[in-house]
């Protein structure tokens, strides 16, 4: 049954992100390219596949603590990525974003209340710290390993005084990550599947999805989150992994640059990221003297080379005419030009009709 819960959420994440996105935004809302079509056959699927997981494994429904787990896990989760995906915005912090979270806060205090009386399950003691630390040294250091093994393809950004504050804090913000994905999520699995190995890939299935569509982090915090919550089975305490998550995490993301793991940005921030980065990338390379002698050096020229590049189609005298006026009178730039395509309606029906067949996504 847990391998349905996986399945189903998987299909909440592709289904509200394809819902979002039905621009250029499409491009960059999974970890690879993917047609439009392919995103509704990709949710069905998942649908039909966490429905026979879930009828496979039906006999679990019949123990009560097996249902009460999967109510309690899906109370959680599904409204957490469907806020993420359809809700939440890509900039800034809004009432409604405060709102969610005080909800999410009540809720879980109210289900770690009942749920009290097993308190020695959760490893919220210091019981077990030593013995767990030691599991996770190794694997902490290979973990910054190969972050800095990312340096050489992209350079680095460190700064010691940023890396120097993240190692201090970032600890306590993977203790919250942990206290849900870790305090509140394996005991529960535990209680629908009795195999640790099957435990341990959907809880690390789980964390690698809430960073979706950045891949790098989904490999990243998917592969770690195998040894976390193997560790935390074994011996269940939530303060060794925080402190390998803030340590592993403060290297990831302080040492090598930002461009690659961009920005470590997850959600609709990370393609609202792609989406600047690249019309930046587009405009700059369409705006330069050297796209504007290829094509003929002329302004009608210019335009006429945009409506093929871009839109893939020939101007018709009234279209162009307004655009080569426009650069004529130097009311508007080249590069005022390509954003003013970029953004047009014809454009974005483009990449919606078939975005990775496009130059945009590069």
């Amino acid at each position: 049954m847990i391998w349905a819960f996986l399945l189903i959420n998987t299909c909440v994440i592709v289904l509200t992100a394809r819902l979002r996105y039905a621009d250029d935004g499409l491009a960059f809302a999974s970890p690879i390219p993917m047609e439009s079509a392919t995103w509704w056959w990709l949710a069905g699927g998942l649908a039909v596949l966490s429905l026979g997981a879930g009828i496979a494994d039906r006999n679990c429904l019949r123990r009560p603590e097996a249902r009460q787990a999967l109510a309690e896990m899906s109370a959680v989760f599904l409204p957490l990525l469907v806020y993420l995906w359809a809700i939440r915005s890509s900039s800034g912090i809004s009432p409604r974003d405060f709102a969610f979270t005080a909800a999410m806060a009540i809720f879980l205090a109210l289900v770690f209340w009942r749920d009290r009386h097993n308190v020695a399950e959760w490893g919220v003691t210091s019981r077990n710290f030593l013995p767990a630390a030691r599991w996770l040294a190794a694997p902490t250091a290979v973990m910054c390993v190969l972050s800095l093994a990312l340096v050489p393809f992209g350079g680095t950004d460190l700064r010691i005084g940023n890396f120097g504050v993240s190692l201090l804090t970032y600890p306590f913000w993977a203790l919250a990550q942990l206290f849900l994905f870790q305090t509140f999520l394996v005991p529960r699995l535990r209680r629908v599947e009795p195999r640790r190995p099957a435990i341990v890939v959907v809880a690390a299935g789980m964390f690698a999805l809430v960073h979706w569509p950045n891949g790098l982090l989904m490999a990243a915090c998917g592969a770690a989150a195998l040894v976390w919550t193997f560790v935390y089975l074994r011996w269940p305490n939530i303060y060794a992994p925080a402190l390998s998550m803030g340590v592993a995490a403060t290297v990831l993301t302080q040492v090598p640059s930002r461009d690659i793991t961009q920005h470590t940005r997850v959600g609709p921030s990370y393609v609202q990221l792609m989406q600047r980065t690249v019309h930046l990338e587009l405009i700059a390379a369409l705006a330069s003297p050297r796209y504007f002698a290829q094509n003929g050096g002329t302004n009608h020229d210019f335009v006429a080379a945009l409506y093929r590049d871009l839109l893939h189609r020939a101007p018709d005298p009234f279209e162009s005419g307004s655009w080569v006026a426009a650069l004529e009178r130097r009311s508007m730039s080249r590069a005022e030009i390509v954003r003013g395509f970029l953004d047009s309606d014809e454009f974005r029906m483009r990449l919606t009709v078939s975005p990775t067949n496009s130059d945009y996504r590069r």
